[in-house]
């Protein structure tokens, strides 16, 4: 499905490729920033800090909207979240920083899952490079889990099906839980979707 097709929107076939990144745009330009010398960001956005729990909300808003099948209303969404869950991760304070990744992560992930129905490839794997970061930096392996499963759904979507299937059995290795030692969340329900629907972490 062309994007144009889901924002009920025509363009003639010359100018098509061009015309069905406009709604990408604000997207695009928080996850491919233009930059200058010394990796400067050219006329980068200073969005005020969110409220508490409002990336959370978010989160679950946008969720609902990409399960609902509402990409133009996730998509629109999707950069005020980014932008939000950046300034709330680089504002925290040393004992919210965990939980403040993990939400940047869970946002990525949303983004990165989104644009790979869109077929916006390249750019779903940067998303989902900064989502793994992200859980890497809360310390959170499985919310980091489910940034893997939409990554190996991506990767299936390109064909790298050997690198999926290698990515998947490693994750999988790592995550596998102990029923000696293992913690509960590890044992119940670990909030990941099978990755032909593009699974994301449960927001927390």
């Amino acid at each position: 499905m062309r994007t144009s097709t889901l924002f009920g929107t025509s363009a003639p076939a010359g100018r098509q490729a061009e015309d069905e990144d406009i709604p990408l745009l604000a997207l695009r330009r928080l996850l491919a920033p233009a930059r200058g010398l010394g990796g400067v960001p050219i006329g980068e956005l200073e969005p005020e800090p969110p409220r508490r729990g409002d990336v959370n909300e978010a989160i679950w808003a946008v969720d609902r909207a990409y399960h609902g099948d509402d990409y133009p209303t996730a998509l629109n969404a999707l950069p005020s979240l980014l932008a939000d869950a950046c300034v709330a991760f680089a504002e925290a304070p040393a004992d919210a920083r965990p939980e403040a990744a993990r939400q940047l992560s869970q946002a990525y992930q949303l983004a990165g899952t989104l644009l790979i129905q869109l077929r916006r490839f390249d750019l779903a794997h940067r998303a989902l490079d900064r989502a793994l970061d992200a859980a890497d930096t809360a310390g959170d392996r499985l919310v980091g889990a489910a940034s893997v499963v939409s990554l190996c759904w991506l990767l299936l979507r390109q064909g790298r099906f050997d690198e999926a299937e290698q990515l998947a059995v490693q994750t999988a290795d790592q995550i596998e839980p102990s029923f000696n030692h293992g913690q509960p969340e590890q044992t119940g329900d670990l909030g990941l979707a099978d990755a032909a629907g593009g699974g994301r972490g449960r927001p927390q």
